[in-house]
This record gives structure tokens, C-alpha cells and sequence, in this order.
């Protein structure tokens, strides 16, 4: 009984009560009415969801293949802005299904989109690396100078 559940969950609720309505309990009980409107109700619910779901995946499916030569993928205004609307049918959590982008990327374009500034790190700047080679190279050449002469 279970097992067929399973195959015709993605299907109708409508499936899933013809199912239920064909088996029944060893003693002979059927499962009863509210039991079936309890069932119709939580697929009916989350259906929607379930379908925003295939759809991103799909979506994402369908950039890879159009780019499987390339080793990085970069989405085209119009694949981001599918994949921000997919994603928000699913409430933007889609940390395990994005599989194109990281998740971080997708949380810094709707930052984007609402607007919000970008993050700059904040503090003194770092030291640009030909200066730290060539501090490193006077202290190598003179051995005998402390740090006091070099800085």
C-alpha cells in the first residue's frame, strides 16, 4: 500500500484516494472520510510548492546543458531573473536545490534586486602584495637590519 503511495504522491490527490479506496485494513475498515479530507488537504497544500521546486530544477537543468563545455557557469540576466522568480514561489529557501549557483550568489542578488547597498569590508586596507615582496626582499639582502630600519 505504502509503495504505491509513493509512486502516484507527485500525481492527483485524487490518485491517492482511488488508492486508498481499493485497499484496506485486515479487519476489513475502511479508512474513513476525514482521514481522506486530511490527505486531500496536505497535497492539495503542497502542491504548489512541489511544482516551484521541479521548475527550478528544470531551470537549471536546462542552463547546464545549454553550457556543458564551459567549466563556470555565469546566468544570463534572463536565467537569473527566471531563477529569482522560481525561487521565490519556493519562499527563497534553496539552499539544497540551487545546483547552478552558490547560495550565497543567489542571497547577493536579491539583495540586489530590493536595492540593499554592498557590503564593503570595513578597516584599514590591506598592503598591496609588490610592497610585501619587497620589504621581504630588504630584509633577506640585509641580514643585519632590523625591522626598525626596514619599516
Amino acid at each position: 500500500m505504502y509503495q504505491g503511495v509513493r509512486k502516484c504522491i507527485h500525481r492527483s490527490p485524487a490518485c491517492i484516494l482511488r488508492l486508498f479506496q481499493r485497499s484496506s485494513q485486515p479487519e476489513g475498515i475502511r479508512v474513513n472520510a476525514i482521514f481522506y479530507s486530511v490527505l486531500i488537504l496536505m497535497t492539495q497544500w503542497m502542491r504548489p510548492r512541489y511544482n516551484a521546486r521541479m521548475q527550478l530544477l528544470e531551470a537549471q537543468i536546462r542552463m547546464l546543458r545549454s553550457r556543458v563545455d564551459t567549466s563556470r557557469i555565469v546566468p544570463t540576466p534572463q536565467e537569473r531573473a527566471e531563477l529569482l522568480r522560481l525561487g521565490a514561489a519556493m519562499d527563497h529557501d534553496i539552499a539544497e536545490v540551487m545546483h547552478v549557483v552558490l547560495p550565497a550568489t543567489y542571497r547577493k542578488w536579491l539583495r540586489q534586486l530590493c536595492g540593499a547597498k554592498p557590503f564593503r569590508a570595513s578597516g584599514r586596507p590591506r598592503t598591496p602584495f609588490a610592497t610585501r615582496r619587497l620589504v621581504l626582499r630588504f630584509a633577506t639582502e640585509n641580514l643585519r637590519w632590523g625591522y626598525r630600519r626596514i619599516v
